[in-house]
């Protein structure tokens, strides 16, 4: 007996008659334009383990899975926060900064709140105006109240307090205010009890009490006797930064109990600027420079308040621009800092203490989905990106437009498309992507339409099951008809000729949609993850991957109660998404082996054999691709296009 080793094998023999050939010519790169990195990371602050959130002045935002070091992956991005990012302050899945953004000819400050939960659909829940300031200089949050320091209208320094209401919706309401003898630097809030580091060359450590945000109340003010420009806290443990009256670097330790006093304090050897400090039990991370390199120097804080450095760890190279500007975060045994331009350098505790690892230049999110209309192609990113092709040789970004949220899934209409996003669906016009022309509040993970019945399908999750809510789409309409549900597991689907090909982890159903739902077939592959499908007349087309990441594109019978195999094809990629053809061809995007993207051209035109006749690199992480006229149009961190013939 042979044993079939290959799962997707299992599923259908092959018959041993030839396979025609496609035409000759072969597929080549007309053109391709990849995005530079997404951001040059100044802020950094812990989503959950393993994932961080990075944020530039410039208002845009990376969540990123720093779990693999060799091969971190952008999960979720945001743009548009504001002009210029003035503080960012973090809380468990939210994000508080504060902005300068131009309305009109003035300009505006803005307190803005950034869900980051789930972390790949970062969005902004409300902006609140400061209109109590003239130039914001920081930010801390603290449970159910916001800090904001700055200078006032009338020229003091002050710090805002406001109140986080529970009630999910609510903006930030104003709460309290207090003036502070010098301009606020950095702040921390923790345990109703507001530390605010303050002046630029005599600093001071200011603490207030804030159990009563309408009457903030000061406790004690410290002076530090230099120029400190970094604060951190642990419980009643309490580090600052800077330098001292005689230049030097210093870092001084101050304990809460009994009351606020300077308990400890040693120099920083080789340090000569300190930018930030991350605290955690037992000890402190100062983030500094020596000379034209960046360290951290970890310091060990023991049981009667003894204060002791060890050895520095010395980061690369070539991480400092002429204005150096850096943030550090650590969690557990996971050390992250954001360099500016210099991009992320990530740290692990080994058995020596903190190590450097390894560096990451933070790449942009790759595009989700592609439609083409006439000579423009719309790709949904961060933002909606319009590109004109009429010189598929030279495509050109016409138009970038912000839509204050990730777009899940994208569908031709013909002139507009239908967007899905977490709060719903919007149609926009191609041309003019920021026209937003009706939306419809709903909440739906995937999305489907049927061209042949004018009909979208979008899916969400129930407790035993999924619901498809269906809509009656035209180019500029939206009209719900009903909501139905289904005992299945959806996480993708397909749509046309008036059925709905469901797809979950391991299984894929056929049905007709009505009351209740009628199932045509179904099948379960339970050695095969489904990456994408597509539907035909005949054919039920998905293509896998299976436990080792290996690809393969199955084809199925429509019209078996089982869905049974017509054919299979092993695939040298991991099947991300495909398109078909109309000379039955289909053309399949994914990851290969050796961990470079590449496409594949499968011939269909015998659906009992169907077979790679092409495969070839192309550009990074791509993951959707669609067609124009017999040309490929990829996307993943930019665009490609390929023709076919």
């Amino acid at each position: 007996m042979m044993l079939l080793s290959n799962p997707a094998l299992a599923l259908a023999r092959k018959p041993k008659n030839s396979v025609p050939e496609l035409p000759q010519g072969g597929p080549r790169t007309l053109s391709r334009q990849e995005w530079p990195p997404a951001i040059s990371p100044e802020y950094v602050g812990i989503v959950e383990k393993g994932y961080a959130c990075f944020a530039d002045d410039m208002g845009r935002i990376a969540i990123v899975d720093l779990k693999r070091e060799d091969n971190p992956l952008v999960i979720g991005e945001l743009s548009g926060l504001g002009r210029k990012v003035l503080g960012l302050a973090f809380a468990p899945y939210r994000a508080y900064a504060v902005v300068q953004v131009e309305v009109g000819a003035d300009t505006q400050f803005q307190l803005v709140t950034i869900s980051l939960s789930p972390p790949t659909d970062a969005s902004v829940l409300s902006r609140v105006v400061l209109d109590n300031f003239a130039e914001p200089s920081c930010v801390a949050v603290g449970l159910d109240i916001i800090a904001v320091g700055g200078v006032g209208l009338g020229g003091e320094s002050q710090i805002a307090l406001y109140s986080v209401p529970k009630r999910k919706g609510v903006d930030p309401v104003s709460a309290g205010a207090l003036a502070v003898s010098q301009l606020p630097l950095r702040m921390d809030l923790q345990e109703r009890t507001l530390l605010a580091l303050c002046g630029a060359d005599r600093s001071d450590l200011t603490f207030i009490n804030v159990a009563n945000p309408r009457i903030p109340e000061k406790i004690k003010s410290i002076d530090l006797q230099g120029s400190f420009s970094a604060v951190a806290r642990y419980r009643e443990s309490v580090l600052v930064a800077g330098s001292g009256a005689d230049k030097r670097s210093y870092a001084r330790l101050i304990s809460l109990r009994p009351e606020p006093t300077i308990a400890r304090s040693v120099t920083l050897p080789a340090v000569t600027e300190v930018l930030d400090i991350a605290a955690q039990k037992g000890q402190f991370l100062v983030l500094g420079n020596q000379l034209d390199r960046q360290s951290v120097v970890p310091l060990i804080v023991g049981k009667k308040n003894e204060l002791s450095t060890t050895d520095a760890v010395l980061l690369p190279a070539g991480n400092r621009g002429a204005d150096p500007r850096a943030h550090i975060a650590v969690k557990d045994r996971d050390a992250y800092v954001a360099s500016d331009w210099g991009g992320v350098q990530v740290l692990n505790v080994k058995k020596a203490g903190w190590e450097f690892t390894y560096s990451h230049t933070i790449p942009r999110l790759p595009a989700s989905a592609v439609v083409v209309s006439g000579n423009k192609a719309l790709l949904a990113s961060a933002d909606l990106k319009l590109y004109d092709l009429s010189d598929m040789r030279h495509p050109i970004l016409t138009n970038s437009v912000d839509t204050g949220g990730t777009i899940r899934s994208m569908i031709s209409l013909g002139r507009t498309v239908l967007c899905l996003t977490r709060d719903g669906v919007s149609i926009r016009e191609i041309e003019r992507p920021s026209s937003v022309l009706v939306t419809m509040k709903c909440s739906a993970s995937s999305m489907a339409y049927d061209k042949s019945t004018g009909k979208a399908y979008l899916v969400s999750a129930k407790e035993n099951g999924s619901a498809i809510t269906c809509l009656r789409v035209t180019e500029d309409s939206i009209k719900g008809e009903d909501t139905r549900d289904y005992p299945f597991s959806v996480r993708r689907i397909a749509a046309s000729g008036g059925r709905l090909l469901l797809a979950g982890l391991n299984d894929v159903a056929l049905f007709t949609p009505g009351e209740p739902p009628q199932l045509i077939g179904k099948r379960n592959m339970p050695n095969l993850a489904i990456r994408d499908l597509a539907l035909t007349a005949e054919h039920a087309i998905v293509s896998t991957v299976d436990a080792n990441l290996k690809g393969y594109l199955l084809l199925l019978n429509a019209g078996r109660e089982d869905l049974a195999p017509v054919g299979t094809t092993d695939l040298p990629v991991d099947g991300a998404a495909f398109v078909l053809a109309a000379n039955k061809l289909a053309v399949v995007v994914g990851r290969g082996s050796k961990g470079k993207d590449m496409a594949a051209l499968v011939s269909l035109v015998t659906p009992a054999q169907p077979r790679v006749v092409e495969s070839f690199d192309v550009l990074d992480a791509a993951s959707a691709v669609t067609l124009k006229d017999q040309s490929a149009i990829i996307v993943g961190r930019g665009i490609e296009i390929i023709t076919l013939s």
